[in-house]
Formats: C-alpha cells, structure tokens, sequence
C-alpha cells in the first residue's frame, strides 16, 4: 500500500493578492513544486481597509492545489506605531480563526510551512507548542542583507531568533541570504532551497529571424534596488558604438514615467530600449526564449527568479558580482560584472552581442534544471521526511 500524501500547511506572509498580483510569485512556484508530491493547502491572510464586511474568504484550487485567501477589516487609530500593532494582532486572530476552518474542511497538516517571517509564523509556533505539530521556514526576504539598510529592531530580532530556534529546520534561496539570517539564531537548523521554475513554461524555443539581436530585462524598473536608471545609462554607451540590438523592457513600477522620460533624455527610447510594461507569465517566457541574453544590474538580489527563467529558457545573463544572484552564474550561462560599474557593465552587453564567447542553449537549460518545479518539489519531500524523523 502507497503511503498516503504528507499534509502540509502553507502559511505565506506574501502571495497573490487583489492589491498585488506579483506578491509572492515565488512562494506559488514553491507550492506548485510541493504540490506535485504532498497534499499541501496554503492559508494567506491580507488587511483590506476597502471592506464592508469583518472579513472575506476567497477559496480557489487554480494553481492545482487549495488556497484560502481571508482578507480582513483592520481597525486604526490614525497613530502609526499603534495601528501596526492592532493590524499585526488582528491579522493573528484571522489567521487562527481561519485555521480552524481549514482544520474541518481539510483536515490536521502534519507540518505547517512558513514562508517569509514574521507575522506568518505565530499559528505554527502555537501548533508547535500546543499540539506538537512541526513547522519549517522559508526565507526570501532581503531586508536580512544589510546592503538593503533595513534596520531589523532588536525586539524584531529576538522574535526572529526564537522563530529559527523552534523551526526544525529554515531554509533559504541562496547560501548569500542563509548566511545573514544565521547570525540571528546560530544554532538553529538551516538548508539552502532554491526558488523553482516551471520548467514546461520556460523553455528553448526556435528564435524569430531578426538582424538586431534582442536583449531582456524584466523588474520593477526602480532605480533602488534594481538599478535600472544606470541600465539605460549604460545602454546608450553602447548605443554609441553598436546600433544592431534592442533592449526590451518588461515590468511595471511606479517609476517606469521617469525612465522612459530618461531614455528619451538619453536617446534611446523606442530606438534601443523599448518598454513593454506588464505581461502575462506565458508571454514573458516566450519573449525570454526569443531573445539572445538578459539583464540585470541590480544593487542587491537575495537571488532573481528572472535569472532562473532565462537559465532554464537557455539563454545567457550578465548579472553583477555579489550576493545570491552571482551563485547561480558559471561559465556556461553568462558572466557576473562588477557591481555599480556602468562602464564593466557595457563593454559585457558588447562582447555578448558580438558572440566573442559561444554560449550553448541545451547546456545552459540542462545546468538550470537543478531549479525545476520537479527537482525542488523533490527537495521539498526530502526535506519534510526529514523534520518528521527528528520531530518522532
């Protein structure tokens, strides 16, 4: 007899939401990963100062696995530091409250997975506690990384510390993340998980013939943390002396009108950079595999899912020289520059428009597999079986 699926209780801080579509992304590519081999059900909790109603759930399985979103009233005071708290203690109770709704209708997880701390981490630590149930972190946060000058406060941290201590095991994307979360909770129990790709979205497909070779960015398109000012910046130093290629940008943010006010400042709009705005995930990932490499030239990344998708679409990346992001970079799939360096930058997005180095699409798709929903669901599995060993 097969034995049957192990129940997981996805707790996200960031997911899919009506204010954000993109929130969390990455924590829906983990779960589908899961979901290909463990009953998982994801309970996300959101305030919505528009509602009418205390709270309103939201129940869908159209990501191939049951989510229930429950936004909520919050109630405010108009003094900040006071509204966060009754936010934050109001966002627990729904969380709690809900719980027990999943708990009928689905049934008790024998682990409950926290994604991105720290709210989202209360209701495993009382199942902890309480009924003896597991719990596992991710983190994806790069307020961890102190090149972001986030100031965690100290009651923060110590909350952190006591999360990480009662976690059977934290993991993050990137060894560079892990390492910072570390110094929190040192002896705690730690792994590196990658984000994860769908790798029958993102894939090699034939090229469109074109006598321009066409290079990709996609992000927010904001000069902190992305950088992007000092991309256009570059790429007009390159217009300079190549005229063979455009760069098409997509992504939407609420500076995209200064940027395209400075690539015309600059020359180059609707020339050699061309914006897109927002496109659908199958849209994005054939313009990925259409085009000939991708760019990033951030000032900090814990890692980059566009790096991964453009891996495991097969095509090359110039990303800058330091945290997560540069882990995923070998000789194979691209070259990493020297950050902030908008001239290193430029004479890199020249040698690969000049092909001074081959790169190999089936190659760079076969290294990028590692990061495919099937090899990190895999790594998920093990990693559950592993915390109920320990936890019996």
């Amino acid at each position: 007899m097969n034995n049957p699926k192990k129940k997981i209780l996805w707790l996200p801080k960031w997911y899919p939401n009506k204010f954000d579509v993109l929130d969390g992304v990455f924590t829906v590519d983990h779960a589908k990963s899961a979901a290909k081999y463990c009953d998982i059900f994801v309970l996300f909790v959101h305030s919505d100062p528009s509602l009418q109603e205390r709270t309103k759930e939201i129940y869908t399985e159209e990501n191939g696995y049951p989510e229930l979103t429950v936004y909520f009233r919050p109630r405010t005071s108009g003094i900040k530091a006071i509204d966060k708290l009754l936010i934050g203690l109001k966002y627990i109770r729904v969380q709690f409250k809900s719980y027990r709704k999943v708990k009928k209708s689905w049934g008790k997880p024998d682990i409950t997975h926290v994604h991105t701390l720290l709210r989202s981490s209360m209701l495993s630590l009382w199942l902890k506690w309480v009924k003896g149930i597991p719990f596992f972190v991710t983190e994806h946060w790069s307020g961890f990384d102190p090149k972001t000058h986030y100031k965690i406060s100290k009651f923060k941290g110590l909350a952190i510390k006591m999360v990480l201590n009662n976690a059977v095991c934290s993991t993050a994307v990137s060894n560079y993340l892990l390492n910072h979360i570390k110094s929190y909770a040192p002896n705690a129990k730690y792994s590196t998980l990658s984000n994860a790709v769908d790798e029958k979205v993102f894939y090699p497909r034939k090229r469109t013939e074109r006598t321009k070779k066409k290079i990709i960015h996609i992000s927010t398109l904001d000069d902190a943390p992305k950088n992007f000012g000092n991309i256009l910046r570059s790429i007009a130093e390159v217009a300079k002396v190549e005229e063979n290629f455009e760069l098409h940008v997509i992504g939407k943010g609420e500076e995209r009108e200064k940027q395209e006010q400075l690539a015309q400042e600059l020359g180059i709009l609707n020339s050699s950079v061309f914006f897109r705005g927002y496109l659908d995930k199958e849209v994005v990932a054939k313009e990925i595999s259409d085009s000939d490499f991708l760019i990033l030239f951030s000032h900090f990344e814990t890692q980059s899912c566009v790096v991964l998708e453009a891996l495991m679409s097969g095509i090359p990346v110039i990303v800058p020289d330091f945290g997560g992001v540069k882990e995923l970079v070998n000789d194979i799939n691209g070259e990493a520059v020297t950050p902030s360096s908008n001239k290193e930058f430029s004479e890199a997005i020249i040698r690969f428009m000049r092909e001074d180095k081959k790169f190999d699409s089936d190659a760079i798709r076969t290294d990028a597999l590692k990061y495919g929903y099937e090899s990190i669901g895999q790594q998920l599995v093990e990693l559950y079986s592993n915390i109920e060993m320990k936890s019996q």
